[in-house]
């Protein structure tokens, strides 16, 4: 039983946060935080969802939720992307190059934002809604920690989660909007309009 509890207990942190530093956590590491000089970061948030469940029942609401997060998982997975916040306010946060360094992050961290985008357009078809996705991308240096004594959270601060955000929240239109740094770093792999 106690195996198990701890098994239970390792999967629990897991999913809260990257294992190394769920692995700092569990030897009693305090003030745990890490700089990392040139990750991706992807903001983005789910359009609509709140209106479209309003007319279901709240269990139905809930499942189709959770086939939206599921499927943005396995994106995230097979795209190398590594998920901070899941549907927070409908909002995800998310890092590419954080945990694994990548050189292609911002590719990787356009391919991700791509898949979403397409797996919201299949949830519509399926279920005559009428959602849609809002991202925000940006590359450069973030700071990542546990902040909290009580109530501790994996977080992600610095320029680029600020700029990801604010480049998010620049229009109210759906799409998938990334900065300068992003477009120079992805020139030519992808069509961009102003």
């Amino acid at each position: 039983l106690i195996e198990a509890q701890q098994r239970e207990n390792d999967e629990l942190l897991g999913s809260l946060m990257p294992e190394p530093v769920a692995r700092r956590y569990r030897e009693g590491e305090e003030n745990i935080s890490t700089q990392h000089r040139d990750v991706s970061v992807i903001y983005g948030q789910l359009l609509g969802f709140d209106e479209f469940s309003r007319s279901l029942p709240s269990e139905q609401s809930v499942v189709l939720l959770n086939s939206l997060v599921e499927a943005f998982d396995s994106a995230a997975e097979r795209h190398g992307v590594e998920q901070v916040r899941s549907m927070q306010d409908n909002g995800l946060l998310a890092t590419c190059g954080l945990v694994v360094p990548r050189v292609d992050h911002s590719s990787r961290t356009i391919a991700f934002a791509k898949e979403i985008a397409d797996i919201v357009q299949r949830f519509n078809d399926q279920h005559d809604a009428g959602l849609s996705m809002r991202a925000g991308i940006d590359n450069g240096p973030v700071t990542s920690g546990l902040v909290g004594e009580r109530s501790t959270i994996y977080a992600l601060w610095g320029e680029a989660v600020d700029l990801a955000h604010r480049v998010h929240s620049a229009t109210k239109s759906a799409g998938i909007f990334v900065s300068d740094r992003v477009h120079n770093a992805v020139v030519g792999n992808y069509k961009f309009s102003e």
